[in-house]
């Protein structure tokens, strides 16, 4: 379901807490919301005590106390509980009425960086599909097609670029693979906040929400390196890589540096070729963000990072939801940022004037051209006539 606003404090409590408790709603509201309070994200422990707290009061104390005493201000936006997707369990959604409140709140979620990274979505209700995963319905034939693909790609890419990665890069071609359209199971996030609120507004339509995603990619390094060190996935790996070494896991960019542990952790080979083997066992799903050694232009001025599991052979959501499932992260690694469509325009025109934009996020003569669309919609709403 779609996010709906809440009343004010002294309105009412929602019906379910995250630790269950029961309070009141008025019929207005939809139960399945629960009240976050303004540009704060609020753990799902936190806002449990303090709608227990609102909905049985001690007498004689008011509502603003019982807030107070919790140390959060009074509640403006919501934190909904989507009630469908794989995802809804592990994920804190918001809804954002204008472009100032959504800029303000990315402001202060781009402080305590390179803690979270970013993604932005033309349509609210899309989740989070790599390009491999719309090429066909059936999930069976992902690491095949994916397999196929990247094979083709390598073969043929020379007859069109002179400047490629090391045969043996794997990622880099997978980038590579990325930045020229070609399906592929790395699913585009950036540094930048407000890059990534500019994908979502740029495609969004005038009358639909869009959304701007972020997840706590120094938690997933984290529990990725806790994963591989275990005696038993070492021998994975060095079964996989002779030349794996446990120095590899001082850092993941330590590890994802290296293009043999690339494709040891990444590129399983097929139990069916070795059922006997200990390297044909599967590794622990992992969803984790990856960076080429070597960038393009394009992500370098787009701040861009990959984000991928560690296989094709489930969608990259259930494989997300296992690893935030297993590392017990409740709600707090993912954010869904919901904007109402009515602050498109504004949001465009902001980020116009901090020189985010087509032209200069897209180098070049075609970037340019693209930009002038926009331009062309910001110029007629400050003059009030219609160019495009």
């Amino acid at each position: 379901m779609s996010p709906a606003p809440v009343g004010p404090v002294s309105g009412a409590v929602v019906q379910r807490g995250i630790s269950g408790e029961r309070g009141i709603t008025p019929a207005a509201q939809r139960p399945e919301f629960l009240i976050a309070h303004d540009e704060q994200l609020v753990e799902p422990e936190m806002l449990a005590r303090i709608n227990a707290a609102r909905a049985h009061p001690s007498p004689g104390i008011p509502h603003e106390e019982i807030v107070r005493e919790f140390g959060v201000t009074p509640p403006s936006l919501v934190l909904a509980r989507s009630r469908s997707g794989k995802l809804a369990q592990f994920t804190t959604d918001r809804l954002i009425p204008t472009a100032s409140a959504l800029l303000s709140l990315l402001s202060k979620l781009a402080l305590p960086q390179p803690t979270l990274v970013f993604r932005g979505q033309s349509d609210a209700h899309a989740g989070l599909e790599p390009s491999i995963e719309r090429v066909t319905a059936d999930g069976t034939t992902w690491p095949a097609k994916e397999e196929y693909i990247r094979r083709e790609f390598k073969r043929r890419a020379h007859h069109y670029l002179l400047d490629l990665p090391r045969e043996e890069d794997e990622l880099g071609w997978l980038a590579l693979m990325r930045h020229h359209g070609a399906p592929s199971r790395l699913l585009d996030w950036t540094n930048s906040p407000f890059v990534a609120a500019f994908f979502a507004a740029l495609g969004a339509k005038d009358n639909e929400r869009f959304v701007v995603w972020a997840i706590n990619q120094a938690k997933l390094k984290q529990r990725a390196l806790g994963v591989l060190r275990d005696p038993d996935v070492m021998a994975i790996l060095r079964e996989r890589n002779g030349q794996f070494k446990e120095e590899d896991l001082a850092s993941w960019e330590q590890f994802i540096g290296s293009p043999e542990n690339f494709r040891a952790a990444f590129l399983s080979p097929e139990p069916r070729r070795s059922p006997n083997r200990r390297s044909a066992r599967p590794l622990p799903r992992l969803v984790v963000p990856v960076e080429p050694y070597r960038t393009n232009e394009r992500l370098t001025i787009q701040q861009g990072l990959f984000v991928c599991a560690n296989s094709v052979a489930r969608p990259f959501e259930e494989t997300l939801q296992a690893e935030l499932c297993d590392a017990k992260a409740g709600r707090s690694w993912l954010h869904k940022l919901v904007v109402e469509p009515g602050a498109r325009f504004e949001l465009l025109a902001q980020l116009d004037k901090m020189n985010i934009t087509e032209a200069t996020l897209y180098p070049g003569l075609d970037g340019f051209a693209r930009s002038l669309r926009i331009s062309a919609e910001i110029a007629g709403k400050e003059t009030g006539q219609t160019l495009l």
